[in-house]
């Protein structure tokens, strides 16, 4: 364990351990989210809530009243699963903006594989024509360059 702080009152308590983001569901329940699968996220003091994003799409978030080293290992620990990222621009008609390109490695040590992953920023969505398709193509040149596996 790497660091640790309570979820509001009697809500449990968050979990941060070398492969995993461990939630509190309920009082008996935890959704372990492995740190290759968090894409960004941080702290945000205002609200006193972790937030983060999913490579799915999906968002999360809980309140923490104390912290403690809570931001800080969750910076480091996505930021550990990151092998490879590159932005790259991409255009379509008179539209442009970046993907990201990302692979990731399991740090729960199940898999020894890196993961890739595309990541849409400013300016473009993926029902842009002609996005996916050249994201995709961007992504498989990358992988061939720097994964060995």
């Amino acid at each position: 364990m790497l660091a640790t702080a309570p979820v509001g009152p009697g809500e449990g308590w968050l979990v941060l351990s070398p492969g995993w983001l461990s939630v509190p569901r309920d009082e008996h329940t935890w959704q372990h989210l492995p740190w290759h699968e968090v894409l960004r996220g941080g702290w945000q003091d205002a609200d006193r809530q972790l937030h983060w994003t999913l490579v799915t799409g999906r968002h999360g978030a809980v309140q923490l009243a104390e912290p403690g080293r809570v931001p800080e290992v969750f910076r480091e620990r996505v930021q550990a699963s990151i092998a490879f990222e590159q932005e790259v621009p991409l255009q379509s008609g008179d539209r442009t903006g970046t993907v990201v390109i990302s692979a990731r490695r399991d740090l729960t040590g199940a898999s020894s594989e890196l993961s890739w992953h595309t990541d849409l920023q400013r300016g473009l969505t993926w029902s842009t024509p002609g996005i996916r398709e050249a994201a995709d193509r961007v992504l498989e040149r990358l992988r061939s360059e720097y994964d060995p596996s």
